[in-house]
């Protein structure tokens, strides 16, 4: 997906590489950027592969910059693109028994995994495509299965978050529905 950039830090790598607004970020090292984490991800290396779109014309640039630097580049969007809602219909959902008349952004069921990332909010994983589960676990295998047995899912990390799915993975030979790390 590329991403039109709204606006250049002055100074800035994306600056130094001649990246102005209105210009569409295609990739960065390589990696296509679907949005704020791949940009936010991608973009930490000390020399940054560039490839952008600027005038109708295909560029490329390398960004020299300190590791973990930001390029400078602004969008639209602090997601570059629109939040992704809950689709469950669940009956204990806290945001259906609100009462009526309150903040239209109260009723927005939030399960967008980027933001959970960005922010901590809480998100149920119900929702997560193939491909956004393999962006998460890239080292696993994502397999669909009608029933779940709960196993565990060694985790050192200091967010667990549980995924009601089959997953497979490489490093052996079984399926197992887990609570995965982030």
């Amino acid at each position: 997906m590329a991403v039109k950039v709204n606006s250049v830090v002055k100074s800035s790598s994306a600056d130094r590489c001649g990246i102005k607004a209105g210009d569409t970020l295609l990739t960065l090292n390589g990696h296509e950027i679907v949005d704020v984490l791949d940009y936010r991800f991608y973009q930490l290396e000390r020399e940054v592969t560039v490839e952008f779109i600027s005038e109708g014309e295909k560029k490329t640039a390398v960004a020299r910059k300190p590791e973990y630097d930001e390029l400078g580049m602004e969008f639209d969007s602090y997601l570059m693109d629109k939040e992704h809602s809950c689709r469950n219909k669940c009956i204990f959902c806290f945001i259906d028994q609100m009462p009526k008349g309150m903040r239209e952004t109260l009723y927005f069921k939030d399960d967008d995994s980027r933001l959970s990332f960005l922010f901590g909010n809480y998100i149920t994983l119900t929702n997560l495509s193939e491909h956004e589960i393999e962006r998460i676990m890239p080292d696993l295998q994502f397999c669909r299965a009608e029933s779940a047995d709960i196993a565990s899912f060694p985790s050192d990390a200091a967010t667990v978050k549980a995924i009601n799915c089959f997953l497979y993975m490489p490093s052996h030979s079984r399926r197992t529905s887990c609570l995965c790390a982030f």
